[in-house]
């Protein structure tokens, strides 16, 4: 009953309960990682709210990591991967929810970050995607978003 509420509250009405009690879950553990106790942790989401918790789960820096569910599995801890994965939908939609991101002329949603140090060595990193075909998702496999990356910005996707 008290998750149903939630997902309705957090706009997570789309996701199975699986898939928010693997966030609910990464996120009181990783303030357990903290020192935290379960109130606290709890007052913490309660105050940040969806989508904004999401950034108890991301790493301070975003590494080298070819996906950034890499980079979360590393931040979390390599025990959660599961969860991670289980969440994988929920951080997805959260990233994009909270961070500034690009529209698609098809309508897929993506929040992308530039790295590199210069214009010679610029490379393109994919947070999330919302994809008409593929859903949330950490992955950079929208058909789309990879279209319009290479024609309009002549990104090398080996690279991403």
């Amino acid at each position: 009953m008290a998750l149903m509420e939630l997902k309705k509250v957090w706009n997570l009405v789309e996701f199975s309960d699986e898939e928010v009690e693997a966030y609910l879950r990464l996120l009181f553990l990783v303030g357990k990682d903290y020192g935290l106790d379960y109130l606290n942790t709890m007052n913490i989401v309660s105050s940040l709210g969806y989508p904004k918790s999401v950034l108890l789960l991301l790493p301070d820096k975003v590494g080298g990591a070819r996906f950034i569910m890499d980079d979360i599995i590393e931040h979390v801890g390599h025990d959660k991967e599961g969860l991670v994965k289980s969440a994988e939908r929920v951080i997805a939609k959260a990233i994009i929810e909270y961070f500034p991101g690009i529209t698609l002329p098809d309508g897929c949603r993506a929040v992308i970050m530039p790295r590199g140090n210069g214009a010679g060595n610029m490379k393109i990193k994919v947070l999330a995607v919302n994809c008409k075909l593929m859903g949330y998702t950490l992955r950079p496999g929208c058909p789309f978003m990879r279209d319009l990356l290479y024609s309009k910005l002549n990104v090398n996707f080996s690279s991403i």
